[in-house]
């Protein structure tokens, strides 16, 4: 790397390893490249600043394209084997992980695309030693957004929302981070950002959805131990109406927030809860978000999987 811009180091497979796990864009071990013997790269393609190490791991531009939910396909300056053909690249798989401006890891490592349109030049930084990111301290502002509710479209029941309680109605409720899948089932009308106090079992919202059946579930949004999101849920049967029609009422509730991804059994309901982020950098997703039609038309991939590589 000190000495070439030849990007057939990053072209190694893992076979082995769990599709989903994350990897550094280096591999410490030459096994890795068996099989990868007819990988070069093309000749004095596509001048781009040098590689560098820094304290956020490897930097470098990659002509990247969005491939589904935080995965991208990277085109690397090598064409495909074993037919060369022009235009093609050898592609691999990222995944962007929520913490960190344009933080990813390489991801599905068992396998490689084969691309013939490059994606947008991004610059990005791959650490070499990938942990899973988790919130641990105070960040500058902490916001609870719903991204996402079952709705007709991708489940087989149907919740709407028919009421969203906060705080205070009269503070603007924040402003969205992510994409809004959620307002497939949540009105207009009402928030689905909400502000996080930096305080253990603090309640920031509570919904009430009504399913197609009749039955209703409440969901609590918060704070859990320390600075984690939380989050309980109860049947609406199990609620007085005074206790419904205000705010600190439901707050008595609020006493023992579950993690995400927590399942609750309820007598009319069966639920969980999945966290993504936290977003250390909001611009950067809404700038994400807003690219995503764009990214994916700038890149055609051709099949799944290169043969050469196919496991």
């Amino acid at each position: 790397m000190k000495h070439s811009d030849d990007q057939s180091i990053f072209a190694w497979v893992d076979r082995e390893a769990p599709s989903d796990s994350l990897h550094r864009l280096l591999t410490t071990s030459p096994s890795k490249f068996a099989g990868c013997h007819a990988v070069f790269p093309y000749d004095n393609w596509d001048p781009r600043p040098p590689c560098s190490m820094t304290n956020r791991g490897l930097r470098i531009d990659l002509h990247i394209t969005r491939h589904g939910k935080d995965i991208y396909v990277a085109a690397l300056d090598c064409p495909s084997p074993p037919e060369y053909n022009d235009c093609s690249f050898l592609a691999i798989f990222l995944k962007k992980l929520p913490t960190g401006h344009r933080q990813y890891a390489r991801i599905k490592v068992g396998n490689m695309l084969e691309a013939y349109e490059l994606g947008q030049m991004e610059t990005i930084y791959v650490r070499q030693s990938i942990v899973a990111p988790e919130l641990t301290g105070a960040l500058p502002h902490h916001i609870l957004q719903l991204r996402d509710v079952p709705h007709p479209s991708t489940h087989p029941t149907t919740y709407r929302a028919v009421n969203v309680v906060v705080p205070s109605a009269r503070l603007k409720p924040p402003e969205p981070i992510w994409s809004l899948e959620s307002r497939k089932s949540v009105p207009a009308q009402w928030p689905v950002t909400f502000r996080m106090h930096k305080a253990s079992k603090h309640l920031a919202a509570f919904i009430v959805f009504w399913r197609d059946d009749g039955k209703e579930l409440l969901i609590m949004l918060g704070s859990e131990d320390g600075f984690n999101v939380g989050f309980d849920a109860l049947d609406t049967s199990d609620i007085g109406d005074r206790d419904m029609s205000g705010f600190k009422a439901m707050s008595n509730y609020f006493t023992s927030p579950k993690k995400p991804g927590t399942y609750l059994v309820l007598d009319n309901h069966l639920m969980a809860t999945s966290r993504q982020g936290p977003a250390l950098n909001s611009q950067d997703h809404q700038d994400d978000d807003k690219s995503e039609k764009s990214t994916t038309k700038s890149s055609k991939i051709r099949g799944r999987l290169s043969r050469l590589f196919r496991r």
